[in-house]
């Protein structure tokens, strides 16, 4: 699978015309899709994406610019917290109502939620929770 064809998997045809990119920013500009390949697919950090790209591009951006463009395009790493949110509420009502079946996996943005982080977030809502009954 091209990387062309992994974008359209990932983002879908619906999504594709929801992102507006400038006329000379797409997902076809080779700086773009390298920029793409090392922060998402690769999974390098933003500070190495932005000197990789310095050094084959001869681009220079701000590690905040490359945060600001991924998050337009859809493409930032991290689960909100509304969404992680509603992962834990979905997951307890499989538990409650389910309990026979095994454990929901969540994909945020085509990344699996790690079920470690699920769990911290649930306990961490639980603590909290707790402290203001008090």
């Amino acid at each position: 699978m091209d990387l062309d064809e992994f974008w359209m998997s990932f983002l879908g045809e619906a999504a594709e015309s929801e992102l507006q990119f400038p006329r000379s920013e797409t997902f076809s500009d080779t700086r773009t899709r390298r920029i793409i390949q090392l922060y998402f697919t690769e999974k390098r950090p933003l500070s190495e994406v932005r000197t990789l790209i310095e050094q084959e591009f001869g681009f220079i951006a701000t590690v905040r610019q490359y945060r600001s463009r991924l998050t337009r395009w859809k493409l930032d790493k991290n689960v909100k917290p509304e969404e992680m949110k509603a992962i834990v509420r979905l997951r307890q009502q499989r538990s409650l109502v389910e309990s026979d079946k095994r454990d929901l996996k969540f994909r945020v943005r085509g990344q699996e939620v790690e079920p470690q982080n699920i769990e911290s977030s649930a306990v961490s809502a639980m603590d909290l929770i707790k402290t203001s009954k008090m």
